[in-house]
């Protein structure tokens, strides 16, 4: 790889790659070009579907919406792509859609990986880091709930067991429904930033390692040393 001068700045998909092969610390991240924050209205946007057809995002309006922002390299993505189809298949009145939204390049793999889980619900492929960005994905995975009218309500950055009582009370409050009573065994919810850096390495920017304090206490002991070896 070429060296990298002063003013080189990497893809957006680089960082997220870092993200899974680095242990994270928390930092703040920066918003993404042309997000759109809690509280603002969703563009428009024309969505390539990859286990089924194409469709404008304004097609979902109407009702909420749960988005998921993964990629078919994310550890965390992939853990909870299974709880969201429990999520999507559960029993009773299902009054919010839910769809997902695949960061990787090569929308083959994004396919496979779809194959390999069976999944069911919608899924499309990002394309010029559109929804990317407009989402604000600048960790992964990604889950943005959306109101009726395109209104983004809330942004939940890392891995979700979403058919558990927690996850389904959040998003009932979200969105302004009585929240249900209904409990199941999976109702504990797959480790975050709080509890298991390894289950969120996709939702954490990794930073620079610094060796300095290892090295000044190096040279401390050494200097020690030396001086009692000349008394």
């Amino acid at each position: 790889m070429p060296a990298l001068d002063a003013h080189f700045r990497p893809p957006a998909r680089w960082y997220a790659l870092l993200l899974c092969l680095a242990v994270a610390t928390p930092a703040a991240i920066a918003d993404t070009p042309g997000e759109v924050p809690v509280g603002g209205i969703l563009r428009a946007a024309n969505m390539q579907g990859l286990n089924g057809p194409s469709q404008d995002l304004s097609a979902f309006r109407g009702r909420p919406l749960l988005i998921n922002v993964w990629a078919s390299w994310c550890g965390p993505c992939k853990a909870e792509m299974a709880s969201l189809e429990r999520l999507a298949w559960r029993d009773g009145d299902q009054y919010f859609a839910i769809i997902g939204i695949s960061t990787d390049d090569d929308a083959d793999q994004a396919r496979s990986l779809l194959k390999k889980t069976n999944a069911t619900i919608s899924h499309f492929i990002d394309r010029g880091l559109q929804m990317e960005n407009m989402l604000g994905a600048s960790k992964l995975p990604l889950t943005v709930l959306v109101d009726a009218d395109g209104r983004v309500i809330e942004k939940i950055y890392g891995a979700r067991q979403w058919d558990s009582a927690d996850a389904r009370r959040l998003i009932d409050r979200a969105f302004h429904r009585p929240s249900s009573s209904i409990t199941s065994d999976r109702d504990k919810p797959v480790p975050h930033a709080s509890n298991s850096a390894s289950q969120h390495r996709c939702a954490q920017k990794p930073q620079p390692m610094s060796f300095a304090p290892a090295v000044a206490t190096a040279n401390r002991t050494l200097s020690e040393a030396s001086m009692r070896a000349m008394s």
